[in-house]
């Protein structure tokens, strides 16, 4: 079985089978690699870059910054952690070692190669997508395709996924009560906080409370209201009242996302599940809303 093996007093690279193995030069890049579902409502991602907390090690060998497409291998972590290598010196390294000797003896960080559909199938992961990096700094990667090489390595081909919206900037000042402020302030921040790691029913559910949040109290400081109402209550009064128009029909694409990431509302109206799209789409919702009500500009 293929494995990588890393120096960690210097971090130069190593391949090779078993317990032998050669120098890598250029030495590749690497990065933490996590295997996740598409419909998993959280992430667990690790907060450092400390080798032996990452399951996974992903060997960046190409990138096309046109069709957004990487290339690579992702290597597992070796059950043991370190192993001791035979490996001849490495091209970038200064080792002492015995001439009439090919090899020397290193203890390394091991990753090994692994059954990338083999370990689909075992997880249950049907809609896969790759994050790299850590907790703090990650991108996050559809799988295009997936290979298997002579040697019985996965090669994968990840196309850098569009994340989801983007929420203009917000002029808090214009909301006349602190109270209103901070509930609506805790409301986007629960949604930036989802953007790039929930489950899209998570970020529909998120941006319908927080456009609840925000229509309740511009209606109320506006005297259209005299007690707050759910979204869906909201509607007649923000077009008829209010005269916002675009603002009505946002709101109500937003309540009938919401409503179909219910199981119940799903069973009975025959209705399909969240996309992705979907979630992108209550995003951009919220965020014309804050701009037509003039709480917020791009």
């Amino acid at each position: 079985m293929k494995q990588i093996g890393i120096d960690t007093n210097n971090y130069l690279v190593y391949e090779g089978y078993s317990t032998w193995g050669y120098g890598l030069w250029p030495s590749p890049t690497l990065i933490p690699a996590h295997i996740l579902s598409f419909n998993e409502d959280t992430l667990a991602l690790p907060d450092r870059l400390d080798l032996y907390k990452q399951p996974y090690i992903f060997i960046d060998e190409g990138y096309d910054p046109v069709s957004r497409i990487r290339k690579g291998r992702i290597f597992e972590r070796y059950e043991s952690q370190t192993k001791q290598w035979h490996v001849h010196p490495h091209p970038a390294g200064d080792e002492l070692h015995d001439k009439n000797e090919s090899t020397i003896q290193k203890r390394l960080f091991t990753f090994q190669a692994f059954n990338f559909h083999a370990h689909l199938q075992h997880k249950e992961i049907i809609d896969p997508y790759v994050m790299l990096g850590t907790n703090h700094h990650y991108t996050i990667w559809s799988i295009v395709d997936a290979e298997t090489c002579v040697s019985g390595e996965t090669i994968l081909y990840l196309k850098s996924r569009k994340v989801f919206g983007a929420l203009p900037k917000i002029d808090y000042q214009r909301i006349k009560t602190a109270e209103n402020r901070a509930a609506i302030k805790e409301k986007i921040e629960l949604v930036a906080k989802d953007l790039n790691v929930a489950a899209p029913d998570s970020v529909v559910d998120r941006c319908r409370e927080a456009a609840s949040a925000v229509l309740n109290a511009y209606l109320l400081e506006n005297e259209y209201l005299s007690k707050g109402k759910d979204l869906g209550q909201l509607l007649t009064t923000v077009r008829e009242s209010a005269e916002k128009y675009v603002v009505a029909d946002l709101a109500g694409v937003l309540a009938k996302l919401h409503s179909r990431t219910k199981h119940t509302e799903k069973s009975a109206r025959g209705t399909r599940s969240v996309s992705e799209q979907d979630a992108e789409l209550a995003v951009q919702a919220l965020g014309v809303i804050l701009i037509e009500i003039e709480w917020a500009v791009w």
